[in-house]
């Protein structure tokens, strides 16, 4: 898939395909690069699949992590016993809410 196509539109490929998690034809369908070429790419590149899950377990992670710090927060906010500590707990807890 490097010679016939821009090397943006690979990138643009991989990171759809990597990235978003989007499937080959729907890659297909925003790049121009037919299904079956990307999917000859995927089963050759090793490295696209490696980053597919790389990124999802990333983004799991993230969530997971996400939902920890809320927690932690949300028990300061309820443990804070002045004004200026609630209200800054108040803050971060909106903060992390708006993430």
């Amino acid at each position: 898939m490097g010679w016939e196509y821009e090397p943006e539109t690979v990138w643009r490929a991989q990171e759809l395909y990597c990235v978003d998690r989007l499937s080959f034809a729907r890659v297909a369908e925003l790049t121009g690069v037919s299904a079956t070429t990307l999917e000859k790419a995927g089963r050759e590149n090793t490295a696209w699949r490696a980053k597919r899950e790389e990124v999802a377990q990333a983004e799991s992670d993230i969530r997971v992590n996400t939902i920890k710090g809320r927690k932690v927060a949300l028990e300061l906010l309820l443990k804070a016993e002045d004004g200026k500590e609630a209200s800054q707990m108040a803050f971060a807890v909106a903060s992390l809410e708006g993430l």
